[in-house]
């Protein structure tokens, strides 16, 4: 992925209006560029990693675009993220400021602030948080030793759940790996929708850490 990347230099703002195109891969991944551009001028400098929570904001809209339906959908996210590195020219060329606003209006999932309060079935809350933890310690790289323990501790969290889970669905009659993997994307999809998956991650560590 593009987090943290020193190809984000920042060119100013350009002449070039920039609206958020309609399909919903190519929003998420403008939307994904807009918030590091962001993100690395008001960090002052072009090198270095990004803070946890942009970073997550910027996986988030490639974790939204997946979880559409009721149903999180991995090509989906895979698309935005493929295409978040060739949008960063064109993005650095045009008036993004303007669409920082616009972004968060489109996603307000990345930008909620309320209590996060995880689903009351604990067999699709572990799922959630399992699978949340999985796709953020994957997506996100950092050398910032704050975050490597944030991570460490949602990665710690996702393996002390694997045994709950597995007893949990073959209670439930779901031992057929498919059948797993479709609980498990049920769970994504609304757990996604929470608010920043950060936030949600810390929750997570709350209740199951």
């Amino acid at each position: 992925m593009l987090l943290g990347a020193t190809a984000l230099v920042l060119a100013g703002c350009g002449e070039q209006a920039l609206d958020l195109p309609a399909d919903p891969i190519e929003k998420a991944a403008t939307c994904g560029v807009v918030t590091a551009v962001d993100a690395r001028e008001k960090s002052k400098t072009i090198q270095g990693s990004l803070p946890l929570d942009a970073q997550g904001k910027i996986v988030h809209y490639a974790m939204l675009a997946g979880a559409e339906s009721d149903r999180f959908e991995p090509s989906k996210a895979a698309a935005v993220v493929k295409r978040m590195p060739e949008l960063e020219k064109p993005v650095t060329g045009s008036k993004w400021k303007d669409a920082v606003g616009a972004c968060d209006q489109a996603f307000p999932a990345t930008v909620a602030s309320g209590p996060i309060d995880l689903p009351k079935d604990p067999l699709d809350a572990e799922l959630g948080c399992a699978g949340v933890a999985d796709f953020i310690g994957r997506g996100i790289q950092t050398t910032d030793e704050a975050a490597v323990k944030q991570i460490t501790a949602y990665n710690d969290m996702r393996a002390k759940l694997d045994d709950s889970i597995a007893v949990k669905l073959r209670a439930r009659g779901q031992s057929a790996a498919e059948a797993q993997q479709e609980a498990r994307y049920k769970a994504m999809a609304t757990m996604i929708k929470l608010g920043p998956p950060i936030r949600v991650l810390d929750a997570c560590v709350k209740t199951y850490g």
